[in-house]
C-alpha cells in the first residue's frame, strides 16, 4: 500500500504544473468523513486522503498560463479525471454541489448497495466505491442514465484505480 502512495507522490513531482492534487486531509477531516457517511475507510483511502483531499493529473493540452491561472481551475478540473475532496464527495453523496449527477441515496434505497462517489470524470459522470462489504474497495462506473444494478466494475480495487491514474496520468477507463 505505501508503495502505491509514494509512486503517486513521484508521479506528482514528475508532472510539477500537471498536478493539480490538493494539500491533504487532516486526521479530524477523516473522522468527520467517516462519522458523517456512517463509515470507516478502508486504510488504502485513508493513506490517499492523508496525502491529497482530492485533485487531479490533468493532461498535456492546457498551456503553463492557464494551468498557473486559478479562473481556469473549475474548467480544468471539470474536464479531468479528478478524485473529490472528502467534502465534495459528502456533497455529491447528498445530491448536492457541482460534482452531482445521480441520487446516490436513492440508488442505495433501490439496490440495497452502499455507494461513495470518488472520481468526477471528464466525460461528466462519477466512478464511485461500492462499500457495501467490508474492505472491498471496488471501483464501479456510475452512470446517471441507467440503474446502479447497471453499473460495471471498473478497478477491482482502489489501488487499482490509483496504478492505472499513475501510470496513465489521469487518462483511466472510465466506462466498464
Amino acid at each position: 500500500m505505501d508503495s502505491i502512495i509514494e509512486k503517486l507522490k513521484e508521479k506528482a513531482q514528475q508532472l510539477k504544473e500537471r498536478n493539480l492534487f490538493r494539500v491533504g486531509a487532516t486526521e479530524e477531516q477523516l473522522e468527520n468523513f467517516e462519522s458523517t457517511l456512517n463509515l470507516k475507510l478502508p486504510q488504502i483511502f485513508r493513506d490517499f486522503y492523508l496525502i491529497n483531499n482530492g485533485g487531479c493529473f490533468v493532461d498535456d493540452s492546457w498551456s503553463k498560463d492557464e494551468l498557473s491561472n486559478p479562473k481556469e481551475f473549475g474548467t480544468i478540473i471539470w474536464n479531468s479525471n479528478y478524485f473529490l475532496s472528502l467534502e465534495e464527495i459528502i456533497e455529491a453523496y447528498n445530491f448536492i454541489g457541482e460534482f452531482t449527477s445521480t441520487d446516490f441515496q436513492e440508488q442505495e434505497k433501490e439496490f440495497n448497495k452502499r455507494l461513495i462517489p470518488i472520481i468526477h470524470t471528464k466525460g461528466q459522470e462519477n466512478l464511485v466505491w461500492d462499500a457495501t462489504q467490508a474492505n472491498s474497495t471496488q471501483i464501479l462506473d456510475a452512470f446517471h442514465e441507467v440503474w446502479a444494478e447497471e453499473w460495471g466494475v471498473i478497478y477491482k480495487s482502489f489501488e487499482d484505480l490509483l496504478n492505472a491514474y499513475i501510470d496513465n496520468e489521469g487518462d483511466i477507463e472510465t466506462i466498464a
